[in-house]
Protein backbone atom coordinates (compact mmCIF):
# COMPACT_ATOMS: atom_id res chain seq x y z
CA UNK A 1 0.00 0.00 0.00
CA UNK A 2 2.83 2.37 0.38
CA UNK A 3 4.04 1.58 -3.29
CA UNK A 4 2.82 5.28 -4.88
CA UNK A 5 4.35 6.85 -2.13
CA UNK A 6 7.94 5.63 -4.48
CA UNK A 7 6.54 7.31 -7.48
CA UNK A 8 5.13 10.26 -5.62
CA UNK A 9 8.72 11.44 -4.34
CA UNK A 10 10.41 10.37 -7.80
CA UNK A 11 8.08 12.97 -9.57
CA UNK A 12 8.30 15.25 -6.69
CA UNK A 13 12.26 15.02 -6.34
CA UNK A 14 13.00 13.94 -9.97
CA UNK A 15 17.23 14.08 -9.31
CA UNK A 16 16.52 12.20 -5.74
CA UNK A 17 18.25 9.00 -5.02
CA UNK A 18 15.72 6.40 -3.38
CA UNK A 19 17.09 4.70 -0.50
CA UNK A 20 14.57 2.14 0.96
CA UNK A 21 15.27 1.32 4.44
CA UNK A 22 12.70 -2.38 5.28
CA UNK A 23 12.35 -5.43 6.61
CA UNK A 24 14.13 -7.69 4.85
CA UNK A 25 11.00 -9.92 3.82
CA UNK A 26 9.31 -6.07 2.85
CA UNK A 27 12.27 -5.27 0.65
CA UNK A 28 12.36 -8.25 -0.66
CA UNK A 29 8.53 -7.91 -1.85
CA UNK A 30 9.60 -4.61 -3.23
CA UNK A 31 12.14 -5.68 -5.58
CA UNK A 32 12.77 -4.74 -8.55
CA UNK A 33 10.63 -1.19 -8.34
CA UNK A 34 11.39 1.61 -10.76
CA UNK A 35 11.82 4.38 -8.34
CA UNK A 36 13.91 2.55 -5.90
CA UNK A 37 17.90 3.10 -6.17
CA UNK A 38 18.91 1.44 -3.14
CA UNK A 39 17.72 -0.83 -0.46
CA UNK A 40 19.29 -0.87 3.18
CA UNK A 41 17.60 -4.45 4.54
CA UNK A 42 17.44 -5.18 8.13
CA UNK A 43 16.48 -8.16 10.15
CA UNK A 44 13.62 -8.42 12.43
CA UNK A 45 15.38 -11.02 14.69
CA UNK A 46 14.38 -10.46 18.24
CA UNK A 47 18.00 -11.99 19.30
CA UNK A 48 19.26 -9.66 16.72
CA UNK A 49 17.53 -6.35 17.65
CA UNK A 50 20.40 -4.34 19.47
CA UNK A 51 22.49 -5.19 17.25
CA UNK A 52 20.49 -4.61 14.43
CA UNK A 53 20.04 -1.07 15.17
CA UNK A 54 23.12 -0.03 15.91
CA UNK A 55 24.43 -1.18 12.26
CA UNK A 56 21.81 0.38 10.64
CA UNK A 57 22.24 3.87 12.30
CA UNK A 58 25.87 3.98 11.36
CA UNK A 59 24.69 2.85 7.85
CA UNK A 60 22.20 6.22 7.46
CA UNK A 61 24.94 8.42 8.90
CA UNK A 62 27.03 7.52 6.35
CA UNK A 63 24.47 7.82 4.02
CA UNK A 64 24.04 11.71 4.87
CA UNK A 65 19.93 11.52 3.73
CA UNK A 66 18.83 15.24 3.33
CA UNK A 67 14.52 13.89 4.01
CA UNK A 68 13.43 10.96 5.97
CA UNK A 69 10.14 9.68 5.02
CA UNK A 70 8.75 7.54 7.66
CA UNK A 71 5.98 5.95 6.56
CA UNK A 72 5.36 3.53 9.69
CA UNK A 73 4.07 5.37 12.32
CA UNK A 74 6.10 3.35 15.21
CA UNK A 75 8.30 4.95 17.81
CA UNK A 76 11.11 2.70 17.19
CA UNK A 77 11.53 3.57 13.51
CA UNK A 78 11.48 7.55 13.78
CA UNK A 79 13.97 6.82 16.72
CA UNK A 80 16.32 5.38 13.89
CA UNK A 81 16.46 8.31 11.88
CA UNK A 82 16.58 10.36 15.37
CA UNK A 83 19.86 8.73 16.18
CA UNK A 84 21.00 8.71 12.79
CA UNK A 85 20.99 12.64 12.46
CA UNK A 86 18.79 12.60 9.08
CA UNK A 87 18.17 16.49 9.08
CA UNK A 88 14.58 16.64 8.27
CA UNK A 89 12.80 13.43 9.31
CA UNK A 90 8.09 13.38 8.60
CA UNK A 91 5.70 11.39 9.36
CA UNK A 92 2.66 10.98 11.49
CA UNK A 93 3.20 12.30 15.30
CA UNK A 94 1.36 9.69 17.34
CA UNK A 95 2.80 6.83 19.63
CA UNK A 96 4.74 9.71 21.53
CA UNK A 97 7.22 10.67 18.81
CA UNK A 98 6.23 13.96 18.01
CA UNK A 99 9.74 15.11 19.47
CA UNK A 100 11.67 12.64 17.53
CA UNK A 101 10.01 14.41 14.05
CA UNK A 102 11.07 17.62 12.36
CA UNK A 103 7.75 17.80 10.03
CA UNK A 104 5.30 15.74 12.10
CA UNK A 105 1.97 15.70 11.12
CA UNK A 106 -1.34 15.24 12.38
CA UNK A 107 -3.18 11.86 11.52
CA UNK A 108 -6.35 12.60 9.09
CA UNK A 109 -9.20 13.19 10.76
CA UNK A 110 -11.65 11.08 8.28
CA UNK A 111 -11.57 7.55 8.09
CA UNK A 112 -9.51 7.01 4.40
CA UNK A 113 -7.57 4.60 2.80
CA UNK A 114 -3.84 3.76 4.82
CA UNK A 115 -2.70 4.73 1.09
CA UNK A 116 -4.27 7.74 1.09
CA UNK A 117 -3.02 8.41 4.58
CA UNK A 118 0.69 7.71 3.14
CA UNK A 119 0.45 10.02 0.55
CA UNK A 120 -0.80 12.49 2.63
CA UNK A 121 2.60 13.27 4.69
CA UNK A 122 3.76 14.23 0.87
CA UNK A 123 1.52 16.81 0.44
CA UNK A 124 3.10 19.86 1.79
CA UNK A 125 5.91 19.01 -0.94
CA UNK A 126 3.65 19.59 -4.21
CA UNK A 127 0.58 18.50 -6.18
CA UNK A 128 0.29 14.92 -6.56
CA UNK A 129 -0.78 13.01 -9.37
CA UNK A 130 -4.40 11.83 -9.10
CA UNK A 131 -3.89 8.91 -10.30
CA UNK A 132 -2.18 5.87 -8.40
CA UNK A 133 -1.91 2.25 -8.03
CA UNK A 134 -0.08 -0.35 -6.12
CA UNK A 135 2.87 -1.62 -7.82
CA UNK A 136 4.91 -4.71 -7.25
CA UNK A 137 7.23 -6.53 -10.16
CA UNK A 138 6.92 -9.85 -11.00
CA UNK A 139 10.20 -11.44 -13.53
CA UNK A 140 8.67 -13.94 -16.68
CA UNK A 141 12.23 -15.97 -15.40
CA UNK A 142 10.06 -15.89 -11.76
CA UNK A 143 6.67 -16.89 -13.60
CA UNK A 144 8.48 -19.63 -15.65
CA UNK A 145 9.83 -21.12 -12.78
CA UNK A 146 6.30 -21.34 -10.64
CA UNK A 147 4.84 -22.86 -13.41
CA UNK A 148 7.47 -25.52 -13.64
CA UNK A 149 6.73 -26.19 -9.86
CA UNK A 150 3.19 -26.26 -10.76
CA UNK A 151 4.08 -29.33 -13.03
CA UNK A 152 5.74 -30.93 -10.60
CA UNK A 153 2.83 -30.94 -8.20
CA UNK A 154 0.69 -32.74 -10.99
CA UNK A 155 -1.35 -29.93 -11.82
CA UNK A 156 -2.74 -29.80 -15.47
CA UNK A 157 -1.89 -26.55 -17.56
CA UNK A 158 -5.39 -26.57 -18.74
CA UNK A 159 -6.95 -26.54 -15.42
CA UNK A 160 -7.59 -23.26 -13.65
CA UNK A 161 -6.15 -22.60 -10.25
CA UNK A 162 -8.05 -21.05 -7.27
CA UNK A 163 -6.04 -19.86 -4.86
CA UNK A 164 -7.43 -19.88 -1.05
CA UNK A 165 -5.74 -17.83 1.67
CA UNK A 166 -7.16 -19.11 4.88
CA UNK A 167 -4.90 -17.15 7.52
CA UNK A 168 -3.97 -13.65 8.37
CA UNK A 169 -0.48 -12.76 10.58
CA UNK A 170 -2.68 -10.28 12.65
CA UNK A 171 -4.71 -12.92 14.33
CA UNK A 172 -7.65 -14.62 14.25
CA UNK A 173 -9.96 -12.29 14.23
CA UNK A 174 -9.59 -11.42 10.65
CA UNK A 175 -9.80 -15.08 9.57
CA UNK A 176 -13.21 -16.63 7.94
CA UNK A 177 -13.66 -19.62 9.45
CA UNK A 178 -11.36 -22.86 8.75
CA UNK A 179 -14.27 -24.93 8.30
CA UNK A 180 -16.53 -22.35 5.77
CA UNK A 181 -12.87 -21.96 3.84
CA UNK A 182 -12.76 -26.00 3.12
CA UNK A 183 -16.89 -26.13 2.14
CA UNK A 184 -15.79 -23.48 -0.66
CA UNK A 185 -12.99 -25.66 -1.71
CA UNK A 186 -15.10 -28.86 -2.18
CA UNK A 187 -17.64 -26.63 -3.90
CA UNK A 188 -15.13 -24.94 -6.13
CA UNK A 189 -13.45 -28.47 -6.60
CA UNK A 190 -16.19 -30.18 -7.59
CA UNK A 191 -15.53 -28.00 -11.31
CA UNK A 192 -13.61 -30.14 -13.93
CA UNK A 193 -10.23 -28.50 -14.78
CA UNK A 194 -9.79 -26.96 -11.75
CA UNK A 195 -7.35 -27.03 -9.01
CA UNK A 196 -8.08 -25.57 -5.96
CA UNK A 197 -4.79 -24.22 -3.90
CA UNK A 198 -4.47 -22.91 -0.32
CA UNK A 199 -1.49 -20.77 0.19
CA UNK A 200 -0.48 -19.48 3.53
CA UNK A 201 2.84 -19.34 5.71
CA UNK A 202 5.29 -21.40 7.67
CA UNK A 203 2.88 -20.96 10.53
CA UNK A 204 -0.03 -22.89 8.81
CA UNK A 205 1.56 -25.82 7.27
CA UNK A 206 0.36 -28.20 9.61
CA UNK A 207 -3.11 -26.70 9.81
CA UNK A 208 -4.29 -26.83 7.02
CA UNK A 209 -2.77 -29.76 5.78
CA UNK A 210 -5.41 -31.19 8.39
CA UNK A 211 -8.13 -28.97 7.40
CA UNK A 212 -7.91 -30.26 3.66
CA UNK A 213 -7.40 -33.90 5.03
CA UNK A 214 -9.24 -36.56 3.11
CA UNK A 215 -10.19 -34.12 0.21
CA UNK A 216 -9.79 -34.91 -3.52
CA UNK A 217 -6.65 -34.55 -5.51
CA UNK A 218 -7.63 -31.61 -7.02
CA UNK A 219 -7.59 -29.63 -3.52
CA UNK A 220 -4.60 -29.05 -2.04
CA UNK A 221 -1.66 -27.20 -0.20
CA UNK A 222 1.27 -25.03 -0.85
CA UNK A 223 1.66 -23.57 2.89
CA UNK A 224 4.83 -22.90 4.02
CA UNK A 225 6.12 -23.99 0.85
CA UNK A 226 7.21 -20.99 -0.77
CA UNK A 227 9.40 -18.02 -0.70
CA UNK A 228 7.80 -14.40 -0.31
CA UNK A 229 9.11 -14.04 -4.04
CA UNK A 230 7.36 -17.66 -5.36
CA UNK A 231 3.73 -16.57 -3.54
CA UNK A 232 3.93 -13.24 -5.62
CA UNK A 233 4.74 -15.44 -8.81
CA UNK A 234 2.41 -17.84 -7.60
CA UNK A 235 -0.56 -15.21 -7.62
CA UNK A 236 0.28 -14.26 -10.79
CA UNK A 237 -0.78 -17.09 -12.59
CA UNK A 238 -3.91 -18.13 -10.60
CA UNK A 239 -7.21 -17.18 -12.02
CA UNK A 240 -8.68 -16.08 -8.72
CA UNK A 241 -7.87 -15.06 -4.78
CA UNK A 242 -9.83 -16.10 -2.07
CA UNK A 243 -8.80 -14.60 1.31
CA UNK A 244 -8.58 -12.57 4.47
CA UNK A 245 -7.45 -8.91 5.05
CA UNK A 246 -3.87 -10.10 4.33
CA UNK A 247 -0.60 -9.50 2.47
CA UNK A 248 -1.36 -11.63 0.04
CA UNK A 249 -4.58 -9.96 -0.77
CA UNK A 250 -2.65 -6.86 -0.95
CA UNK A 251 -0.41 -8.73 -3.18
CA UNK A 252 -3.23 -9.94 -5.76
CA UNK A 253 -4.10 -6.30 -6.03
CA UNK A 254 -1.02 -4.44 -7.08
CA UNK A 255 -0.95 -7.75 -9.39
CA UNK A 256 -4.18 -6.42 -10.85
CA UNK A 257 -5.27 -10.76 -10.44
CA UNK A 258 -9.22 -11.21 -9.67
CA UNK A 259 -9.68 -11.52 -6.06
CA UNK A 260 -12.70 -11.66 -3.00
CA UNK A 261 -11.16 -10.14 0.28
CA UNK A 262 -13.21 -11.38 3.26
CA UNK A 263 -13.55 -8.63 5.99
CA UNK A 264 -14.54 -8.65 9.67
CA UNK A 265 -12.92 -7.21 12.65
CA UNK A 266 -10.99 -4.59 10.26
CA UNK A 267 -12.60 -2.01 7.84
CA UNK A 268 -12.30 -2.05 4.22
CA UNK A 269 -12.17 1.70 3.71
CA UNK A 270 -8.94 1.57 5.47
CA UNK A 271 -7.10 -1.26 4.56
CA UNK A 272 -8.99 -3.02 1.37
CA UNK A 273 -7.52 -4.12 -1.63
CA UNK A 274 -7.05 -1.02 -3.50
CA UNK A 275 -8.21 -0.58 -6.88
CA UNK A 276 -9.59 -3.95 -7.75
CA UNK A 277 -11.52 -7.00 -5.83
CA UNK A 278 -14.36 -7.70 -4.74
CA UNK A 279 -15.06 -7.00 -0.70
CA UNK A 280 -17.78 -9.16 1.57
CA UNK A 281 -17.96 -7.58 4.96
CA UNK A 282 -21.28 -7.48 7.03
CA UNK A 283 -21.05 -3.79 8.88
CA UNK A 284 -22.33 -5.45 11.99
CA UNK A 285 -22.16 -3.31 15.05
CA UNK A 286 -19.00 -4.28 16.24
CA UNK A 287 -17.13 -3.92 13.63
CA UNK A 288 -14.21 -2.99 13.17
CA UNK A 289 -13.06 -3.88 16.48
CA UNK A 290 -9.61 -4.11 15.54
CA UNK A 291 -8.83 -7.06 17.85
CA UNK A 292 -6.67 -10.10 17.40
CA UNK A 293 -9.49 -12.60 18.75
CA UNK A 294 -13.46 -12.18 18.86
CA UNK A 295 -14.52 -11.97 22.64
CA UNK A 296 -18.08 -12.69 21.17
CA UNK A 297 -19.90 -14.90 18.57
CA UNK A 298 -17.68 -13.76 15.58
CA UNK A 299 -20.48 -12.67 13.94
CA UNK A 300 -19.00 -10.35 11.45
CA UNK A 301 -17.66 -13.64 9.89
CA UNK A 302 -20.01 -16.46 10.49
CA UNK A 303 -22.33 -14.14 8.64
CA UNK A 304 -20.31 -14.63 5.20
CA UNK A 305 -21.48 -17.98 3.88
CA UNK A 306 -19.66 -20.69 2.14
CA UNK A 307 -22.38 -19.94 -0.63
CA UNK A 308 -22.47 -16.20 -0.86
CA UNK A 309 -18.57 -16.67 -1.74
CA UNK A 310 -19.34 -19.65 -4.02
CA UNK A 311 -21.56 -17.41 -5.80
CA UNK A 312 -19.40 -14.40 -6.59
CA UNK A 313 -16.81 -17.23 -7.68
CA UNK A 314 -18.59 -18.42 -10.11
CA UNK A 315 -19.80 -15.41 -11.72
CA UNK A 316 -15.99 -13.99 -11.83
CA UNK A 317 -14.62 -17.29 -13.29
CA UNK A 318 -18.03 -17.22 -15.88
Amino acid sequence: MATPVFFDLKQLFPRAHIMLLASDSIGTLLHGLEPIDEYMLFSRSKEKKRKEENRVVQLLRAYQADLGVLLPRSFSSAWLFFKAGIPRRLGYSDHFRRWLLTDAKRLPRDEIHDLLGYRELLKDFGSLSKKCSLSLVVTEEEREQMKIRLHALGIPNEDRIILLNPGAAYGTAKCWPPKFFRTLASMIGSSTRTTVLFVGDEASRDWIAELIDGSPDNIRSIAGETSLRELVALISLGDLLVTNDSGPMHIAAALQRPLIALFGSTNPQRTGPWGSGTVLYKQVACSPCYLRQCPKDFCCMSRILPEEVYAHVERMLI
